[in-house]
């Protein structure tokens, strides 16, 4: 997967606490244990430890970084805010303390829920790092809360936080009729995985899989793909877009629109888009719905006054 361009929040750092007993050299003999009754497992820690005291002498001891978009330290762990059905992305940098890449090392994420809402979904299409010791991956966030994510990568672990904040949409509707919409809670019920091919796979509640081909109604806002001021082509998030790097949202909270027989203006405000939703089970790109032959239904509050 291609590496894409962002402003990183780096959370680096490993610590080992080495410990060791020395006998004292001057103890008598018979205070001494032979050589033969020690225990294989002492025997075995003993060399453990030796080898690591010559890696961190060396600097080849692990370190692990975590990259993100967004996010700050937190009683010392890094904190990633998210809307309720974002989609983060993320990565790892694994490297020795001498700036060495660790390539191929598979990474692992333990993402813990709590009694209310399961844990965020990780995905990750390479589970190793590549040649410069760097892997992507992306998490799609579901109910407000707060929920610890393990890392772990040869043999070192780090954990971050992802503090799900809850949707407001009635501050970004404002003004807005909500009569006859199609709820984003609804659409954000999809949950996705990754298939073999890397192409994302969309399982759809039952209301929202009886929905497709039908004429729908979305109040969202624009994020535009053409150079022009009437737009035939463009994304609706549910949300304000907040990055120009990334698709704004999750994939249940975004949808491509299709308009070229109407276009519509690009606004910053609020609009509502009426279509033919179209249901997209598989994507590369993560855009699970579309709306077809679609058109603006009802002006932003701004374009009315």
């Amino acid at each position: 997967m291609n590496k894409f361009w962002r402003v990183t929040t780096w959370v680096a750092g490993l610590s080992f606490a080495l410990a060791g007993c020395q006998r004292d050299a001057d103890a008598a003999p018979e205070t001494r244990p032979a050589a033969t009754s020690v225990p294989a497992e002492a025997a075995q820690h003993k060399a453990s430890t030796l080898q690591i005291s010559d890696a961190a002498s060396a600097g080849q001891l692990p370190v692990l970084e975590i990259q993100s978009e967004g996010g700050e330290l937190r009683d010392g762990v890094l904190t990633v805010d998210a809307y309720e059905g974002d989609r983060l992305w993320m990565g790892v940098i694994l490297g020795t303390e001498a700036g060495t890449p660790l390539a191929d090392e598979t990474v692992t994420f333990s993402p813990l829920g709590n009694e209310l809402s399961p844990p965020p979904q990780v995905i990750a299409a390479q589970p190793e790092t590549d040649a410069d010791g760097y892997m992507e991956f992306q998490i799609i966030v579901g109910d407000a809360g707060t929920f610890p994510v393990t890392v772990s990568a040869a043999g070192v672990r780090r954990e971050f936080r992802i503090n799900v904040i809850p949707n407001d949409f009635d501050q970004w509707l404002q003004g807005v009729s909500r009569e006859g919409l199609l709820p984003w809670n609804a659409m954000m019920k999809t949950r996705v995985t990754l298939d073999d091919d890397d192409q994302m796979v969309a399982e759809f509640p039952d209301d929202i899989s009886r929905l497709d081909g039908t004429v729908v109604r979305l109040a969202g806002f624009m994020l535009p793909l053409e150079m022009t001021a009437e737009q035939g082509h463009f994304l609706l998030s549910a949300s304000p877009p907040a990055c120009f790097f990334h698709v704004p949202g999750g994939p249940a909270t975004v949808v491509e629109v299709f308009a070229d027989q109407h276009p519509v203006t690009a606004s910053f405000d609020p609009l509502v888009i009426e279509g033919r939703l179209e249901l997209v089970k598989r994507s590369e790109r993560g855009i699970l719905f579309a709306l077809r032959e679609a058109r603006n239904r009802e002006k932003s509050p701004v374009e009315q006054n």
